[in-house]
């Protein structure tokens, strides 16, 4: 009896593209189809992209609202600054006093004399 020994199939060819490809260089994707722009809908309208519906107008009201109160808070941080500043200075006119009287004491001299 002869022994059925395993034939070797041949391994099918390998598929290159390109000799680029053969050498592992990156393949270019081919491009993604372009897409319609989307319509927006608002209330059953229909608006192109770039149209303004009443969303916008009212978008750029609250835009304009909250610049204006942007500004008066800059007003009022400015104005509280200031009288920061100026107690500030107050106080540390305050302290050069207690510093001068420290260094040398006057045992006549008065709190109202100092202010």
């Amino acid at each position: 009896p002869a022994s059925k020994a395993p034939v070797a199939k041949p391994a099918a060819p390998k598929k290159v593209a390109s000799d680029r490809a053969a050498k592992g260089a990156p393949q270019a994707r081919p491009p993604k189809p372009a897409r319609p722009a989307p319509k927006a809908t608002t209330a059953g309208r229909q608006f192109a992209p770039n149209s303004r519906g009443p969303a916008d107008s009212r978008l750029e009201n609250d835009i304009k609202l909250r610049d204006e109160e942007i500004d008066e808070l800059r007003v009022t941080v400015t104005g509280l600054e200031r009288e920061r500043d100026f107690y500030y200075g107050k106080l540390r006119d305050i302290e050069i006093l207690c510093q001068r009287f420290q260094e040398q004491p006057d045992p006549e001299t008065t709190p109202e004399e100092l202010v």
